[in-house]
This record gives C-alpha cells, sequence and structure tokens, in this order.
C-alpha cells in the first residue's frame, strides 16, 4: 500500500514542526560568548583601546590610604597613560601601559597608590578612568581589605585586626 500524497504532505509538515519546534528556544535565547562578564572580584571596564579588568581597591579604612589592583590591556599600536581619580577628592594617578602589553596594575612599579579612599572596605568607591585620547569615564570600585590574597596590597603601615584569642573565642560562645 503506497502512502498518499496527503499523507506525505501531513508527515512532512510534522517534521518540519517538530524541527522548529526542538530548535525555536535558541532562537530568541542570546549567546553567552557575546556577553562580557566579571568572573572576579572587581569590575570591568573598556576605554578606547585601553582594556581594565578585575579592578579592586584594597584598603584597610574609610579615608585611608588604598592601591588599585587588576589587569590593564593594551590593545592599540601607541603608549597609553591611564589616569585614575577617586571622585571624592585625593590626587590623580597614573599608569602607563606599553601598546600590546599587559600591566598588572597594584605589583611592583605598577603599583597605583591612592592616597584617601573614599568608602569603607565593602562597600563600592567612586572613581574615574580616563586616557589621554578619552572622555573621563565614572566607575564603581569594589573596595576590600587587605586579607587573603588582598594582603600583598595593603597600604603602608596597615595593621590588621588582632585575632581573637581562645579565650576571648570561649567566653563569646557562652
Amino acid at each position: 500500500m503506497k502512502p498518499s500524497q496527503t499523507t506525505r504532505a501531513r508527515a512532512g509538515a510534522a517534521a518540519l514542526l517538530a524541527v522548529a519546534a526542538t530548535t525555536g528556544c535558541s532562537y530568541t535565547s542570546p549567546f553567552q560568548t557575546d556577553e562580557t562578564m566579571s568572573l572576579g572580584d572587581g569590575v570591568p571596564v573598556d576605554i578606547g583601546d585601553l582594556e581594565l579588568r578585575n579592578l579592586v581597591v584594597v584598603s584597610g579604612e574609610e579615608g585611608g590610604e588604598g592601591t588599585l589592583t587588576g589587569t590593564a590591556v593594551n590593545t592599540g599600536s601607541k603608549d597609553v597613560q591611564l589616569q585614575v581619580a577617586v571622585a571624592d577628592g585625593g590626587e590623580p594617578v597614573t599608569a602607563d601601559v606599553p601598546p600590546g602589553e599587559v600591566v598588572l596594575l597594584g605589583e611592583g612599579s605598577d603599583a597605583v597608590k591612592l592616597s584617601k579612599v573614599p568608602a569603607p572596605p565593602g562597600a563600592m568607591a567612586e572613581m574615574t578612568v580616563a586616557t589621554g585620547s578619552s572622555d573621563v569615564t565614572p566607575v564603581s570600585v569594589p573596595v576590600l581589605p587587605p586579607i587573603g590574597y588582598y594582603e600583598e596590597f595593603a597600604p603602608p603601615g596597615y595593621t590588621p585586626p588582632a585575632e581573637p584569642s581562645e579565650s576571648e573565642t570561649e567566653s563569646e560562645e557562652h
């Protein structure tokens, strides 16, 4: 027995509908690789040819000194001077990023020291970042305490809080 043309047409339409139904979900879903995601503690900022990643201010107290850490990548063909300023005052600081280079901010000679951090650890500090050829870009950067892997970025003279002794810990538990 041969299938009729109507049966074939219905089977073809059903197959087409099944394919459309099972693949249609991805039509409206964005590709995850199209979106920039911040996978660290800090924030990303793009300014012209300069890509800043994982920006964090390490400071022990509000109003105290701090260190800006992160990564700066110059994707252009000319030197770029990064300029960072705290929104609530303080002197602007700079870091040079050669073309095609990656600079780890906060390490060695590339340390970006801030004289006054306007927010306590755990809050966001309002800052501006710029290059010589771009407009000023405002950014909210997290302020983290100099503990754990941020200990090496502690500002000069920072004294970590004292660890509680066993007797203090026991008295708090009762």
